[in-house]
């Protein structure tokens, strides 16, 4: 039989172990895959990691990070407080010198940040690798990689790399493979860091790669509210759901769902009484919907000209659609115009109805069939009637909703 068993020297030495390809018959693909992960996940180890990156987010000068983790099989953090980082930066340049955005920022942990003086920023050739090691302090099994882009502002997020291939103590993880990173988005509206599972990059080499469609694909999905059903001062849903190119549903956890504004609780201060309600971004994935009291159901403030929900994945994801459920406890608090993005880019304008008792279920849109167009007007809205009015939001009224239903 064959298969991936070798020791190399230098650094403590990588060992990928060992798994027997001719052990499964033809046609039991997904056996085979599940084997193979589980063996590579038993030991990846060393002490020189090498990332090397090749291309960023559109900018022709510079490339950046802002900060690596690293966790251990057992999902430990691994402490890099003591690694030797070696790599390029902007001192580099001639006459450039005393500038903070060096190599060893990338593993200074505060990473959920756009202060850049915790960033590494180089200078950027097109067509030639910038490679960043990290030299650990002893021998250490690896099973994840987190890694934080540049994040000092929107703009500036375009020098965070976007092709990335590693290497452990020499040794090419997903055999010589490129690693697609995600854009950061130039905030702190969420946790930016993407997860890499050494497993699962190294069995993509094996695995059988998705053919090119018309379909949206990204890392980032992006839900746009335009404006509610008449409330003008909060917007809300009951349900969210993806769909991938085959139809089926995509398993969506609590943590890759955010929202800005995230919701009422932004409105008051613990101290003021805020913070306790339960109408938070993640109902919007729990698969309740059916309940008219709004314990399951998400609401926050309207502040024009739009309202989003980000909904974040460490890969490139593939959407056919989206499904809307409207929020029913107050049906003026609902969606009405809505645009779908993904990575930035429009996909999808329409409009969801309102929530009705005669009409309750939720509605699907798919992305291959035209939208209709939307002129949304900030600070005002618009009735079937046509009639428009505009509204003060320091005159928005107080809610809340707290404790378990």
């Amino acid at each position: 039989s064959s298969g991936i068993n070798a020791e190399y020297g230098g650094c403590g030495g990588v060992r990928f172990p060992s798994f027997d390809e001719d052990q499964f018959e033809p046609g039991t693909e997904e056996e085979y895959l599940a084997a193979a992960r589980e063996e590579l996940l038993s030991e990846i180890s060393g002490r020189l990691l090498t990332l090397t990156l090749r291309e960023t987010w559109g900018d022709p000068d510079y490339i950046g990070l802002t900060g690596i983790e690293i966790f251990s099989p057992d999902g430990e953090l691994v402490d890099l407080s003591r690694a030797s980082v070696t790599g390029p930066n902007l001192n580099d340049l001639e006459g450039c010198s005393g500038d903070h955005r060096t190599a060893d920022k990338v593993v200074s942990g505060c990473n959920r940040t756009m202060e850049d003086s915790h960033m590494w920023l180089a200078p950027y050739s097109y067509g030639e690798d910038h490679t960043v090691t990290l030299l650990l302090e002893r021998v250490t099994s690896i099973a994840t990689i987190k890694v934080y882009n540049y994040n000092k502002s929107p703009e500036d997020s375009h020098r965070g790399a976007r092709r990335l291939l590693l290497s452990f103590d020499g040794v090419p993880l997903c055999q010589g493979h490129s690693i697609q990173l995600r854009r950061a988005p130039g905030s702190t509206l969420y946790d930016f860091g993407q997860l890499i599972d050494l497993s699962e990059i190294w069995l993509e080499a094996i695995s059988s790669p998705l053919e090119k469609t018309p379909l949206p694909t990204g890392f980032v999905l992006q839900l746009r509210i335009y404006c509610s059903w008449g409330d003008p001062f909060y917007v809300g849903l009951n349900e969210i759901a993806l769909f991938d190119e085959s139809g089926q549903e995509i398993l969506l956890e609590p943590n890759q769902v955010t929202a800005e504004p995230e919701s009422v609780n932004v409105l008051l201060l613990p101290e003021e009484g805020g913070g306790g309600d339960v109408r938070t971004p993640d109902k919007l994935v729990n698969h309740v919907t059916d309940d008219v009291t709004a314990h399951n159901s998400w609401l926050t403030p309207f502040f024009p000209p739009s309202i989003k929900v980000f909904i974040v994945f460490d890969v490139p994801v593939m959407v056919s659609g989206i499904r809307l459920h409207n929020y029913s406890k107050t049906p003026e608090r609902g969606v009405r115009h809505f645009g779908v993005l993904m990575d930035d880019l429009v996909v999808y304008h329409g409009s969801l109805p309102a929530w009705s008792p005669a009409s309750p279920g939720p509605v699907d849109f798919l992305f291959g069939e035209p939208s209709e167009p939307t002129v949304i007007e900030s600070t005002k809205i618009k009735h079937s009637s046509n009639t428009e009015f505009s509204f003060d939001i320091s005159n928005r009224p107080f809610t809340s909703l707290v404790g378990p239903k």
